[in-house]
């Protein structure tokens, strides 16, 4: 360190510590340094934070939605995937009914909502929304045979 401190004189032309007794003290030049570096160092922070504000990098928070069969099956891996892609971003998962899923969305609340249209959802043309269909997954009627 004393070495580190010698050379640091040197480049500044400055005598930066001086003996006192046994020990040693600052000198003045020293003490003005000192605070130089201060300052430096919180200009240096307030870039710092401000380098990561202007990032390209997503970050904050994204929250997805879906009913109980997308919550479980399909958004825990795109979750997944967002976490790992954009470290910086906070994923979270939130199970809710369709029409939970489009009131979270208008609040505010979620980000991006997994549903299946059903009579309580708004419409596809309804355009406080931008609705994509996702999957096609057919569904058959079952009923006994002789019954119909």
């Amino acid at each position: 360190m004393s070495y580190r401190l010698r050379q640091l004189a040197d480049e500044l032309g400055a005598e930066l510590l001086t003996q006192h007794g046994r020990g040693i003290q600052l000198t003045a030049a020293a003490r003005t340094v000192l605070r130089h570096a201060e300052a430096l160092h919180a200009q240096a922070e307030r870039a710092h934070a401000q380098l990561a504000s202007i990032s390209e990098e997503p970050s904050g928070s994204f929250t997805l939605c879906g009913f109980s069969t997308a919550a479980t099956h399909l958004l825990p891996p795109a979750a997944a995937a967002l976490r790992e892609r954009y470290p910086h971003v906070r994923v979270r998962v939130i199970e809710a009914e369709p029409d939970r899923c489009f009131d979270l969305l208008l609040a505010g609340d979620a980000d991006l909502a997994l549903v299946i249209n059903t009579a309580g959802t708004p419409p596809t043309a309804d355009e406080r929304f931008d609705q994509q269909p996702l999957l096609d997954d057919p569904l058959d009627l079952v009923v006994p045979a002789g019954t119909g």
